[in-house]
């Protein structure tokens, strides 16, 4: 926590990174909840009559939404991610290409 009493994202960012498995777990509450926030403030410029949500956003293609959360979340490069996740990193390298094209394509949708 920080003097505020808000959690310190990043101290348990740095934690996990050194290998704190706890700090993980207190993060994914925390970056859930951010990433709704995230996910609101650009449906509320979405046209009107759209039918995604926030939780509907955040939800979307769960091995993107890992490889986002170690990437961006977790500050780790696409090597370490594919370490982490047990994956090649060409396959992370293409999940991080999807999940970006899926929310650029979800964020600039064509108004009907």
């Amino acid at each position: 926590m920080t003097s505020s009493g808000a959690p310190d994202i990043t101290g348990l960012l740095q934690e996990w990174r050194a290998g704190d498995e706890r700090a993980a777990e207190a993060l994914v509450p925390l970056v859930y909840a951010e990433l709704r926030k995230i996910a609101a403030g650009y449906l509320s410029i979405e046209r009107p009559g759209h039918t995604l949500q926030p939780t509907a956003l955040v939800h979307e293609d769960p091995l993107q939404v890992t490889v986002i959360e170690h990437r961006f979340f977790g500050g780790l490069t696409g090597e370490q991610t594919a370490a982490v996740l047990g994956l090649s990193p060409a396959t992370v390298k293409r999940r991080w290409r999807l999940a970006k094209a899926w929310l650029y394509r979800e964020l600039t949708r064509a108004q009907p």
